[in-house]
């Protein structure tokens, strides 16, 4: 073999290597271009939450709140528990309460918390870790 011929079969090694990392290079950028979507699409949702606590201003009042810390706004928000908030006063299910919080929210923008006078402190509501869904 002459001179020209390692030459050639040195480059073509070389070209065979370089190929398989920029292979390699391609499939790690795929896989970085379908996680930057997947977070896109979830940082364009919406992220709503539901608390239980007593008003700030009047101790009295047992507020029910729903917030809204995404990035979109949250549109057709329900609050249902499962199973029902009995108020332990009368020990029956609140269905003034219940109705307030099936309606709905029809719009919830990004930050914004929606507060709900559910009842008096005095009165809890049982049981006491209902099962709440949005």
């Amino acid at each position: 073999m002459t001179a020209q011929t390692w030459i050639s079969v040195a480059l073509a090694v070389i070209a065979g290597v370089a190929l398989f990392f920029t292979g390699l290079s391609a499939i790690s950028a795929r896989q970085q271009t379908k996680i930057q979507d997947k977070l896109r699409k979830d940082a364009a949702q919406p992220y709503v939450w539901v608390d239980l606590r007593p008003d700030e201003a009047q101790g009295g009042l047992l507020l029910l709140l729903v917030g809204n810390s995404g990035a979109t706004v949250a549109t057709d928000v329900r609050v249902r528990f499962t199973p029902d908030l009995i108020d332990q006063s009368t020990h029956r299910s609140n269905q003034s309460v219940a109705d307030r919080i099936s309606s709905g929210i029809a719009s919830l923008p990004p930050g914004a918390r929606a507060d709900l006078v559910i009842g008096g402190r005095s009165c809890p509501y049982a049981p006491r870790s209902p099962s709440v869904a949005l």
